[in-house]
């Protein structure tokens, strides 16, 4: 016997998946196709399905919903009823149409199990379709966001999470406005990878911009976010570079401080240096001190700050470490601050060659730049 089998989403079939979830858990069903039969349009079956199949000399339809539980429409504990499933009202997440001739009219106990492993199978998709959702809407939440325009600087950033981190991450960079045509920078890690990581990263992120409305001055916007994460639920630790740039007709006038993370990087005439600022980490002790680093960029300085995925990035000859990056930066005078982040980042996944990595970010900020391509 051939059996002709549909198991696919049509836009046509959602009447069909409708009308099934009205029957609930109704048994299969067969009906003769003779385009007149009032219980075909019951069945939400499509009048061009219907025209189709008489004319290849198929007279019988076998309909069985398909429910999230598996049951196959039969009726069965926990079949197509109990609201709430996957695929909405009844649990019914499709329809399993089967179409023979009258003479060999296919068997309902096999379509029905058909049917039963359709419908979880489907049912899964659902789920995953569902989560792959969520998950993306929380990753667009929680990516950095886009960098603004500040006159007389020029911004750039490189953002690569780790590999199994559903390409969210716990590094993070921000840029915003504090008044007086005033920005606050900041760029951090905060422990763990993947999703869990992520969210505390938002949270670090708004206590970092709720603090700069108390307080532009770096080391006391640190020591509030230091008690911040010591009095919240979340049990977690940051390190983190945060500054306040004032751009001017000169320039830009820079203070940033550090806590536990690693110093800027100043390149200046083709040499590079870090910048003095240093301190605890962030989150882990009551006891903390941050001091800060200020510097005067004039047009074409360019300061880097990165996470400890780049200059920890583990390849097949050790940690990269700091020498190279400082190295390749030396060699970036003249380019756009985008284009340094992009330099760095590529030198750091060349040296990983193909390896898991932690999550990687790059902050540069050039004073006046004047670019070359």
């Amino acid at each position: 016997m051939t059996t002709d089998v549909t198991l696919r989403p049509r836009r046509a079939d959602r009447a069909a998946v409708d009308a099934a979830r009205r029957r609930a858990a109704a048994p299969p069903r067969q009906v003769v196709l003779d385009g007149a039969d009032d219980e075909l349009a019951a069945l939400g079956v499509p009048e061009t399905v219907v025209r189709d199949r008489c004319a290849a000399g198929a007279t019988v339809l076998t309909t069985v919903p398909l429910a999230a539980s598996g049951t196959g429409g039969t009726g069965g504990a926990g079949g197509a009823g109990g609201a709430g499933g996957a695929g909405g009202a009844g649990g019914i997440v499709g329809v399993l149409t089967v179409v023979g001739p009258a003479a060999e009219p296919p068997d309902l106990a096999e379509v029905a199990a058909l049917a039963a492993r359709g419908g979880v199978a489907v049912a899964g998709a659902l789920v995953y379709e569902e989560r792959s959702a969520l998950a993306e809407r929380l990753r667009s939440s929680l990516l950095p966001a886009p960098l603004p325009t500040v006159a007389g600087v020029q911004l750039g950033a490189s953002y690569r999470p780790a590999q199994d981190a559903m390409q969210i991450g716990g590094d993070f960079y921000d840029v915003v406005p504090v008044g007086d045509g005033s920005w606050a920078i900041s760029i951090g890690d905060v422990c763990g990878k993947g999703v869990d990581a992520a969210v505390l990263t938002g949270q670090v992120r708004q206590s970092l911009r709720t603090a700069t409305r108390v307080t532009t001055d770096p080391v006391a916007v640190l020591r509030l976010v230091n008690d911040t994460l010591l009095t919240g639920d979340a049990d977690t630790f940051v390190t983190v570079l945060h500054g306040v740039m004032h751009p001017g007709p000169d320039g830009v006038r820079l203070r940033i401080a550090a806590g536990g993370h690693p110093p800027p990087l100043l390149l200046r005439d083709g040499r590079v240096e870090p910048l003095a600022a240093h301190g605890t980490i962030v989150g882990m002790l009551d006891e903390v001190a941050f001091v800060a680093a200020d510097v005067d960029l004039r047009p074409g300085d360019t300061v880097l700050m990165y996470t400890d995925g780049a200059d920890e990035a583990r390849g097949p000859t050790g940690l990269l470490g700091t020498e190279p990056i400082a190295e390749l930066l030396a060699d970036c005078g003249g380019l756009t601050a985008q284009a340094v982040t992009e330099r760095i980042l590529q030198l750091v996944l060349e040296h990983l060659d193909g390896r898991d990595h932690d999550d990687i970010a790059l902050l540069a900020v050039r004073a006046d730049p004047e670019v070359r391509s």
